[in-house]
């Protein structure tokens, strides 16, 4: 009996059926956030020992997909799974299902665009971005539309081009949705902005509203006046001199470096009056006139002699090549820089400005006595700097000069002028602010900075055109301050810009 009911045991085990295969549809599954899937998985043979069953269901990856025991599917991020089924017992046969999740549908509820307003002038192109409202918002496409195609147009990825002076509406429209952006088109100029020989540019805005510009003598005219109402548009005034007033104090000297100046109700100009080499001879003269456009009159300490209007000679004040002034005004002390390329001084004048302190010293702030480094000073005060702005480099050899306006700044007026890594201008270290390009060169000895009304601050300097070596003609550009520092855009002078604005 005992081995009958053995050989029943084994004719048991020798009947189970082995899963052999799972048949699972659908083959793989595609799902939106929130979405279910039924699989169904069917085992082969059809009789398979229950001992396998029921088929096991499970996701690699249960963030983005999770599955019931029933084969149920749920989508629960966007991403990608694999769902395996297997029998209970025998894991070797497995089939697996590609599970894809996407993000569920954000219904589009409105468009903003960036920027809202957007400046240019004839020309130039700025980018405008559409921006969805809601958040993972599927936009079917964005157009655009420019209200005004002669002041300006728009791609159709939101880039605008300046057309002509003048303000439109740029809009963007998706999917019954609309947003708009202003265009204004400004005013531009060209440089140069007097393409006349205008070296050594100094200016000043009178009380008649106009602004006027001094410069070097040239072609006959003893010390050239222009001015403009905008910086822009330039008209010949007049000359500071004629023949018979023309300062006398240096045999064949020339009238060079203009620093104009409102001083006590008087327009107070100081010159250079030099021969080309004569560095010790050379020196400061000064003369006054009631209005910007002259008469001017020899002014200072030797008036009614034969060196009426030299305030000062390299000689006399012990400093070679004097030239090249600069008059600014602080705490209540009036004080004269100057020189060129044997070191930048600064000496205390009168209140009036016409007339050496007594007592008062040069003292060297700037560069070395040493036939190299800066000249064309001019000290710009702004917060709790001072700015010395001087000219580096060959100034006047046309196309191939190599002149650049170059700055350094300091805490007080005498220095030590650093530049931004530290170096000191006392040593011919500077930062430089405008550099020539592939059309000019040259550009340098800079005027005083001039605010427009929207408080933008502007320069004037002198360059050359490279493509005939003309010049030096009369450049502008808007000064941008960079942690404090001084710069013009790309360190080059502009080829067009916007315009300064005054109402």
């Amino acid at each position: 009996m005992l081995s009958l009911y053995l050989c029943l045991g084994c004719q048991k085990s020798a009947d189970k059926v082995k899963l052999a295969d799972i048949a699972v549809s659908p083959a793989s599954v595609s799902l939106t956030v929130g979405e279910e899937q039924q699989l169904t998985a069917t085992p082969s043979p059809a009789d398979v020992d229950r001992s396998e069953l029921p088929l096991l269901f499970q996701s690699d990856n249960s963030v983005v997909a999770s599955v019931s025991t029933s084969g149920l599917i749920h989508g629960l991020a966007a991403g990608t799974a694999r769902i395996s089924i297997t029998g209970q017992l025998n894991r070797t046969i497995a089939k697996s299902v590609p599970v894809t999740v996407k993000a569920a549908s954000v219904p589009l509820t409105g468009i903003t665009v960036t920027p809202d307003t957007l400046e240019l002038i004839a020309g130039q192109t700025g980018q405008l971005k559409a921006v969805s409202a809601s958040e993972g918002a599927t936009v079917g496409s964005y157009m655009w539309q420019s209200a005004d195609q002669q002041i300006a147009t728009v791609s159709i990825s939101g880039l605008v081009s300046g057309k002509s002076v003048g303000t439109t509406n740029i809009t963007v429209s998706a999917d019954g949705f609309t947003a708009t952006a202003l265009v204004e088109v400004v005013p531009s100029y060209k440089n140069p902005v007097l393409a006349k020989d205008t070296p050594d540019p100094s200016v000043i805005k009178a009380a008649d509203g106009y602004f006027y510009v001094y410069s070097t003598e040239s072609n006959g005219v003893l010390m050239p006046i222009h001015r403009s109402k905008d910086l822009v548009n330039w008209e010949f005034v007049g000359a500071c001199f004629s023949e018979s007033t023309r300062p006398k104090w240096e045999s064949g000297a020339g009238i060079w470096a203009a620093d104009i100046n409102y001083i006590k109700g008087k327009y107070v100009l100081y010159y250079a009056f030099s021969v080309w080499g004569g560095e010790w001879t050379c020196g400061i003269g000064v003369a006054t006139a009631d209005r910007p456009e002259g008469p001017f009159t020899h002014a200072g300490p030797y008036v009614g002699t034969a060196e009426a209007g030299m305030l000062f000679r390299s000689n006399g004040i012990g400093v070679q090549n004097s030239i090249d002034p600069c008059y600014i005004e602080d705490a209540g002390r009036s004080w004269l820089v100057w020189g060129s390329h044997q070191g930048i001084y600064c000496v205390e004048l009168e209140s009036d400005g016409l007339s050496l302190k007594a007592g008062a010293q040069a003292k060297l702030i700037a560069g070395q006595p040493n036939n190299e480094g800066f000249e064309g000073a001019q000290i710009h005060k702004r917060g709790n700097y001072f700015y010395l702005f001087a000219s580096w480099g060959s100034c006047c050899n046309g196309a191939s000069s190599t002149y650049r306006t170059v700055v350094g700044r300091a805490t007080n007026l005498h220095g030590p002028y650093l530049t931004q890594s530290g170096g000191s201008m006392s040593n011919n270290q500077y930062d430089t602010v405008i550099q020539g390009n592939n059309t000019f060169a040259g550009v340098g000895h800079s005027s005083r900075l001039i605010a427009d009304d929207e408080g933008s601050e502007y320069v004037l300097y002198h360059g050359y055109r490279k493509s005939d070596g003309a010049g030096r003609f009369l450049f502008l550009d808007k000064i941008v301050w960079e942690n404090d520092w001084p710069t013009v855009v790309n360190k080059t002078p502009s080829t067009q810009a916007k315009a300064p604005v005054f109402d």
